[in-house]
C-alpha cells in the first residue's frame, strides 16, 4: 500500500513539474501613478532595468498620472 502511494504521488509531481511554464512568459507591466520625471521616474526605471536583467524578460514602466483617481482596467 505505501509503495502504491508513493508511485501515484511522485507520478502526480513528475506530471505537475512537466506541465509548467516558465514565469514570466510575457511582457511585465509596472503602472506608475505620477508623471514622468523626478525621482519616482528613476526608481521605477531603475527597478524595471533590474528585474528584466533578473528575469530575462521585457518589463516596461508605463506612467499614469492619474489625479487621486483609481487606475484603469
Amino acid at each position: 500500500m505505501k509503495k502504491l502511494l508513493g508511485a501515484a504521488l511522485a507520478a502526480m509531481i513528475a506530471t505537475g513539474a512537466a506541465a509548467q511554464e516558465d514565469y514570466p512568459n510575457r511582457a511585465i507591466t509596472i503602472l506608475v501613478p505620477f508623471a514622468p520625471g523626478g525621482v519616482v521616474d528613476l526608481a521605477s526605471r531603475t527597478i524595471g532595468e533590474g528585474l528584466s536583467r533578473r528575469l530575462g524578460q521585457e518589463v516596461i514602466v508605463h506612467f499614469r498620472c492619474m489625479s487621486g483617481k483609481l487606475p484603469e482596467t
